[in-house]
């Protein structure tokens, strides 16, 4: 009866480690990512290559648009027009794991901006680590995505 509880005792100690274990590595690969994903964020600046609403893709809105991501979470959008910037925005940004981007532009954002002013899923599918990350979330039932690349 001692050697099968002392036998029980060691297996349930070897799972919880190899659990644990296997979080910690986890994490560690998480956390990996997202800090390479915040610096490939953090240089350049970025355009949307792709909007959609459910089945509407209304990529076109944010032609003009360029974003750049600032490494203490301020973000600026410019609007440029013939080579020259005719409007701009500002707000903040986070991406803090590997499952969401938060994007808040500030009061008085410009439109099609307030489109994208939001908690967004990173779809590590659609995302590298070198220049393009792809967003989604849904409203209401209804499927939103948002590409980016990096100029």
């Amino acid at each position: 009866m001692k050697i099968l509880f002392k036998y029980s005792l060691l297996l349930a100690l070897v799972t919880v480690l190899s659990t644990g274990c296997q979080k910690a590595v986890q994490n560690a690969i998480d956390n990996t990512v997202a800090t390479q994903i915040n610096t490939i964020l953090q240089n350049g600046y970025w355009t949307i290559t792709r909007y959609s609403e459910g089945k509407n893709d209304s990529t076109a809105i944010f032609k003009d648009w360029r974003t750049y991501f600032n490494n203490n979470n301020a973000l600026l959008s410019l609007k440029d027009s013939l080579g020259h910037f005719v409007d701009s925005t500002t707000g903040t940004w986070s991406s803090n794991d590997l499952s969401h981007f938060i994007c808040t532009y500030s009061t008085g954002v410009k439109y099609p901006l307030t489109k994208i002013s939001d908690t967004w899923n990173i779809d590590l599918v659609n995302t590298n680590l070198a220049n393009k990350v792809g967003l989604f979330r849904t409203i209401n039932g209804r499927p939103d995505t948002l590409q980016m690349i990096k100029n």
